[in-house]
């Protein structure tokens, strides 16, 4: 979504960056153009006056280069793509009947997925993905959670992560906190299980590809204290965590 703000900071920056060009480009045209006209005194003289406003004209150019900068730091989706990782290989696959509850993909033969071992850094309010997952025994989670090797009922709060910031599980049975971006509403949830971003595509991960690399694998009981009712018609949803 375009924001006004954003919009109106760098036409200024424009702007002003077109008017510093300009007057540079201008100053040096007028030395060489009368300098040759000038005896050798004020030669010298003009030409300290333009060396003075070079300088003066290179410091406001690193202003507006800076503020720019700046300004891309704070932007959501310029930090996004600074934050991404890319794939560590790709996984074939491999065509057989999966659990599509909760609109659950399944391998298809002749795809090739992405496969992840690093997520997006954490901050204090990393962006994410949130999915809806089923945790019990028999829905499309697969297996048992990897934390304690258990099944947990769908209306537990508890959640699963992409490899990288599942970290080899040093998150497990950590709390996060859920942030719905759309309503504010929030949800306190525990880390059970990693959201596999490398394997997939066997009967471990009930015949799924690997996981994105951004994903909150969420139970039922999660999205509707995130105050989401028509999960199933949501799918996704954009989402921020952060660790309590």
């Amino acid at each position: 979504m375009l924001n006004p703000d954003n919009d109106a900071h760098e036409t200024d920056l424009t702007k002003a960056t077109t008017l510093v060009l300009v007057a540079t480009i201008n100053t040096v045209k007028w030395y060489h153009s009368n300098s040759p006209q000038l005896n050798l005194s004020k030669r010298r003289e003009e030409k300290k006056k333009l060396q003075r406003k070079m300088r003066m004209m290179l410091l406001a150019f690193g202003l507006i280069l800076s503020m720019s900068i700046a300004e891309c730091a704070r932007n959501s989706d310029v930090a996004g793509i600074l934050a991404s990782c890319n794939p560590t290989g790709y996984l074939n696959g491999n065509s057989h009947n999966c659990n599509r509850e909760h609109g659950s993909d399944c391998c298809k033969s002749g795809e090739r997925y992405p496969q992840y071992k690093c997520s997006p850094p954490v901050t204090g309010n990393t962006h994410a993905i949130l999915t809806l997952n089923g945790f019990e025994k028999g829905e499309d989670g697969g297996g048992p959670s990897e934390c304690d090797g258990d099944y947990h009922n769908d209306n537990d709060l508890v959640v699963a992560l992409s490899t990288g910031w599942y970290a080899g599980g040093s998150r497990c049975h950590d709390f996060i906190l859920i942030t719905n971006q759309d309503n504010g509403r929030t949800a306190r949830a525990r880390v059970v299980d990693e959201c596999d971003s490398v394997s997939g595509c066997d009967e471990d991960h009930d015949f799924q590809p690997p996981c994105p690399n951004n994903i909150v694998d969420a139970s039922l009981g999660v999205w509707k204290a995130l105050g989401v009712e028509n999960y199933d018609d949501v799918g996704e949803m954009s989402i921020t965590w952060s660790e309590t």
